[in-house]
């Protein structure tokens, strides 16, 4: 029997409860998140299937395992006897494959990579293409020799640093200090490599030796973060290492010729510390190497100010702020947390770059989603300012953060309420309290009645809450009850949020628009008009709702899903849908939408023809999904994997008016085909409007 290992563990936690478990309680006994949890049930199920055992689902109480005694008690046996572990993720078997490497001082084969993680040649190979780049990034070289195999050339120094790079790539901070601390319990398979070549004796030793430091910095201007004090012990670790076997050799460009008064007293206490526990003397250059260890690992105190230290990066910063501020169109060098937060960043981002050193950022892919804007500005103007610098995605994404928080700083109190109810007095003064009691950073400006509502300049405000029903546009204002319910209160939150962030909708609209008439060539917007009009019309005849039954399996629904499609030549059947919502991520390709009675699901692949939309509406009563939640109906969109710019636009157009349209969701929970259809079309007049 062959499984990863989390699907092993995941097993055994799930047999072990011998009960009903939740996907978070396996989550956290594991360390991981639910995501990956939920990822991970399809191989599960896989495995169960050969013993004759069902992974049974209850809403609100989890998972437990179903079958004979007998099965479970073999299985239970198995997995203590028979099974082989193989590694399935992707990213876990491309550093698995690096520290393969680190600790081969010959070449590899490459067929033995291939059997010892239980995959295919023409696998290995294409991880071997993203070794050789990672690999490059550290001046190593990943050299192939016919008939011999693998292997990576370069410094031992070099291959150090690799290695230290992997690890707080694959590893949380938090948990590496567990780690460190010998009581490291979780399931990481990284952890596990490591402990096989014994690097927890000498980096848990360091952390005893070293675990104070904090304190021996308070009188001095430096301080040392989670990060950096990880990165410290490693680095003094693989230092030691390289030391005992004779590997004393450090490049030029890891050496500090000039060092700061209290960096320099820093790192004699460290050589001072470290010659009294391991007997051990350095040489200048490796002194002088220690000493760059310390100054790319700590930090200016933050009582400091950054002028004190840096006067001439301070320019630079300035520089920086002016660029994305014209971008932007926002003023924010008035803002000096963000000033002084970029200097000491940046100036501690560049001696790491400039050092060949790299820095993870395990919330890049957020920021790219919610920031994308703002990333490609900060991105621009940061190499504009420092051009012969090279600054990683994941340095830029810590960058974007500092601008992301300034914005939140002055969206803060700015949120103007007017409230409205047919008296103007009682129940709206009930609501106002309710308001400013639950969420302190907005302010109610004023509050009216339904007569006085045409006298107000209704562009004053950011958001109009009404006890009664208003004749404005349903997207300019929210019906809500006195009391403000639990689902009411999560939409006003939800309407806050959007305001926070509708400065960057205008960064980009501004960037699309800047230049817009000087370089329109009108027979391509006229070609675009028209492409974009034969999508919509498409869309809308194969758009229909069908009504089935709320008591229907998975399976049934999405065959006649699938039927559906078939008519409509989307070129997908039920059996392929099906496949593609047990082999995605739930989470990425299926969720219920906020405070709503509606889910949605994604699918796109590149076998599909053209974007296409469809509602699932439950006629006979509410369908409950596992995670308790109960829906009315299920919204489902469908386009091909790789879209042309335009059909990206299309595309967003749609799920816009899905997610954020009240009119359209209220339509969807309804089933009504026709109300949909005609606020679709509407929708894509506006667009094509605001085009024009």
């Amino acid at each position: 029997m062959v499984m990863s290992a989390r699907t092993k563990e995941i097993i055994q936690i799930v047999t072990a409860a011998r009960g009903y478990i939740t996907i978070k309680e396996i989550a956290a006994g594991m360390g991981i998140s639910e995501r990956t949890v939920y990822r991970e049930i399809p191989e599960v199920t896989k495995v169960l299937a050969e013993y004759d055992i069902i992974l049974e689902t209850v809403s609100k109480k989890g998972i437990r395992l179903t079958g004979k005694k007998e099965n479970i008690q073999r299985l239970f046996q198995n997995l203590n006897d028979n099974v082989r572990v193989q590694v399935v993720d992707p990213r876990e078997r491309l550093y698995l494959i690096l520290l393969k490497l680190l600790h081969k001082e010959d070449f590899l084969k490459t067929e033995s990579l291939a059997i010892d993680l239980r995959t295919s040649l023409s696998t290995i190979r294409n991880d071997l293409k993203k070794v050789g780049k990672a690999a490059s990034d550290f001046h190593l070289r990943l050299v192939q020799k016919k008939g011999e195999g693998i292997m990576l050339q370069g410094t031992q120094m070099e291959k150090d640093h690799l290695l230290v790079y992997a690890l707080v790539e694959n590893v949380e901070i938090q948990d590496l200090y567990v780690w460190l601390e010998g009581e490291f319990e979780k399931s990481n398979f990284f952890l596990q490599e490591m402990e096989k070549y014994e690097y927890d004796k000498i980096f848990m030793e360091l952390h005893g030796i070293f675990r104070n430091l904090g304190e021996k910095l308070e009188k001095k201007k430096l301080y040392i973060e989670d990060i950096g004090y990880v990165e410290m012990i490693f680095f003094l670790a693989c230092m030691l290492e390289r030391h005992r076997n004779g590997h004393q050799e450090t490049a030029e460009n890891y050496q500090v010729k000039e060092i700061g008064k209290d960096e320099k007293e820093v790192s004699i206490y460290i050589e001072e510390e470290i010659r009294e526990h391991f007997q051990i003397v350095f040489e200048e250059k490796e002194k002088k190497y220690l000493a760059w260890i310390v100054r790319n690992c700590m930090a200016l105190h933050q009582k400091q100010t950054p002028l004190e230290f840096n006067p001439k990066i301070r320019r630079k910063i300035s520089e920086f702020v002016r660029l994305v501020e014209e971008a932007m169109g926002i003023y924010l060098s008035q803002d000096q947390k963000l000033m002084e937060g970029l200097i000491v960043h940046i100036d501690k981002a560049l001696k790491r770059t400039r050092s060949g050193m790299s820095i993870s950022n395990p919330i890049l892919h957020e920021i790219e989603k919610d920031y994308e804007q703002l990333l490609s500005i900060v991105k621009s103007s940061v190499h504009k300012v420092f051009p012969e610098d090279y600054f990683p995605d994941d340095e830029i994404g810590y960058l974007v953060l500092y601008f992301a928080v300034s914005l939140d700083n002055i969206t803060k109190k700015t949120f103007r309420i007017l409230v409205v109810c047919s008296s103007g007095m009682g129940s709206s003064k009930m609501l106002a309290s309710r308001l400013e009691r639950e969420i302190p950073e907005i302010y109610v400006r004023k509050i009216v009645s339904l007569i006085g509502l045409g006298k107000e300049d209704l562009n004053e405000y950011d958001l109009i809450l009404s006890t009664v029903p208003l004749y404005l546009n349903s997207n300019d204002y929210l019906k809500v009850s006195p009391l403000l319910n639990p689902q009411e209160l999560e939409m006003v939150k939800e309407k806050i949020r959007k305001h926070k962030h509708k400065t960057l909708k205008r960064i980009g609209k501004h960037e699309r628009n800047a230049g817009k008439w000087e370089s329109m060539d009108g027979m391509l917007e006229l070609s675009q008009l028209n492409e974009f009009t034969r999508y919509s019309i498409q869309l809308l005849q194969d758009f229909t709702v069908l009504e089935l039954s709320a008591d229907l399996k998975i399976e049934m629904i999405y065959e006649k899903i699938g039927k559906w499609s078939e008519e409509i030549n989307l070129n997908l059947n039920g059996t392929k849908l099906l496949q593609y919502y047990y082999d995605r991520n739930m989470m990425e390709c299926y969720f219920v939408i906020p405070s709503t009675k509606v889910s949605y699901f994604e699918c796109f692949l590149e076998k599909i023809k053209k974007p296409a939309l469809l509602v699932c509406h439950f006629k006979d009563k509410e369908m409950e999904e596992q995670t308790g939640e109960k829906v009315r109906s299920m919204v489902a969109l469908f386009y091909p994997k790789k879209l042309k710019a335009l059909e990206r636009e299309f595309v967003g157009t749609i799920t816009d008016t899905i997610i954020d349209d009240a009119n359209v969701i209220r339509m969807i929970e309804e089933g009504d085909e026709e109300g949909i259809r005609n606020c679709l079309s509407i929708r894509f007049l506006e667009y094509i409007k605001n085009i024009v």
